[in-house]
Parts: structure tokens; sequence; C-alpha cells
């Protein structure tokens, strides 16, 4: 084991992997046992429980600061045994990195404030969808444009995209879901998810409008724009992912799959 001093993400956020359970976050930089800066972009592995995650000791890791944690370096990532402190003070070259990842920013009329995260250039912001607080990334800026046309009816695009992918992924859930349906447990048999029901378990964590060129040639080649959302239980913990066009006064969804 050993001490690392962390720089994390500005962006960053602690993300809970469902099997085997860990938590995780990146940061843009770490030095050991005293060395010099490494300015590389890791990930922060916390393994636990769901219940340790949510009891009252738990202390989640802060973005953009430097920390010091007890760990080893595993396959590139640092996985954490414990957190050490959660301010450190930085040296000249740890604080001269802090500031050069804070973020650039601009305004959109309709979705406010955009931050540059200057580790992948892209710019996020935000939105809300039925009180849900909704990530929106953008990749190039100038893609700001595309924006105008989903806060027109923002509610019906995100509920589209839902109605595709039940369309799309419905009967799948329904055989992932009777896959592991103890009746005993249950306490009635297996009843097929409605498209209603499979909707109603779709919540989205971000909207992506990104550069998708020179990615994986299997996906769809025309993707202006990407929906994250959680599902639940459908599939045992992992996501589903919509993307489409959006044309100039339109817009159409590509595809629908199963993710993370």
């Amino acid at each position: 084991m050993k001490e690392y001093r962390v720089i994390t993400d500005f962006f960053a956020r602690e993300t809970f992997w469902h099997a085997p359970q860990k938590s995780f976050m990146y940061a843009t930089a770490y030095c050991s046992d005293g060395g010099d800066l490494v300015v590389q972009r890791v990930r922060l592995v916390r393994p636990g429980t769901i219940e340790q995650f949510q009891s009252e000791d738990y202390i989640p890791i802060p973005s953009n600061r430097l920390i010091a944690v007890r760990g080893e370096m595993v396959d590139g990532d640092i996985v954490v045994s414990a957190l050490l402190n959660m301010n450190v003070k930085p040296t000249q070259s740890e604080a001269k990195h802090l500031e050069e990842q804070l973020p650039e920013s601009f305004a959109d009329a309709s979705f406010g404030t955009f931050y540059l995260n200057k580790s992948d250039e892209t710019f996020e912001g935000g939105a809300l969808y039925q009180d849900i607080e909704v990530k929106v990334l953008l990749k190039p800026k100038p893609n700001v444009e595309v924006l105008y046309w989903m806060h027109k009816d923002f509610d019906t695009f995100v509920l589209e995209a839902k109605r595709y992918s039940a369309q799309n992924l419905l009967e799948t859930a329904n055989d992932w879901i009777s896959d592991g349906w103890d009746e005993e447990e249950k306490g009635a048999p297996f009843a097929p998810f409605t498209e209603s029901d499979f909707i109603d378990n779709l919540y989205p964590t971000s909207i992506n409008i990104l550069d998708y060129s020179g990615e994986d040639a299997e996906l769809p080649e025309e993707r202006d724009f990407s929906i994250d959302f959680e599902a639940g239980d459908m599939f045992w913990g992992h996501n589903v992912f919509v993307e489409g066009v959006i044309s100039e006064d339109s817009f159409q969804y590509k595809n629908s799959r199963i993710w993370g």
C-alpha cells in the first residue's frame, strides 16, 4: 500500500457500479510516496457495498481538490483502502495544475451556463426533466445550436426517446426480468412489463451532443446526440443508451441499446 496525493477532476462525480459493488471517480494527476506529479487521467476506485455507501459514515470524495489516500495501483486504477485527507495543501506544481483545470464557460439562453472540462474538451451544463437534473454535454462548442430545438419541447424530446427504447427493448427487458424473478420471494407470478412500465423505469442522466467521428463502426454512422438512461432493475443494473439525429426542425432516433 502506498500513500497517494491525488487531484480529482473538476467535473468528477462518484459513480456506483452494481456488481461487484464499487464506486469510482476520475482524477487528473497523482503522485505517490513523495514522488513527482504524474499528469494522467486515472480512476479512483472504492470497493464497498450499497449499505456502506448509504451509511452516515460514508464520506464522498470532492471534485477539483487535492486529496490524500492510501491504496494501490491496479490495472491503471488507484484502488483506495483509506481516505487520509480531503483538503491537502498543494505544492507549487499541484496548485498550477488545479488552476489550469478550472473551466472556461459560456452561457446558453435555454440551458444556462456551460463549463469546459479541459481534460476532454467537453462543455457540461444541465437541464431539468420532471424535477430530475440531467447533464448536457457538448463537443464541440458550436453544437450548442442544436440545444434550441431540444429546448422547444424538452419533455417530449426525452419521452420520445423512452418510447423508442420501449419499442426496441421491451421484449428483451421482460426476458431479463423473468430470468431473475423469484415467485416465492416476490409473492406473485411474473407479469410481463407493459410499454408504460418500461417507460416509467427509465430515468435520464445525461444528454450528449458530441463529435462521434472515429468511434465504433458498429454503431450508427449518423449520431448527433445520445441520451443515457438509468433503467432500474430491468437490465440488472445496466443502463439504456438511445442515439439519434437532429435536423433543422425535427429529431429522429436511430438506435437503442443496453450498456454499462
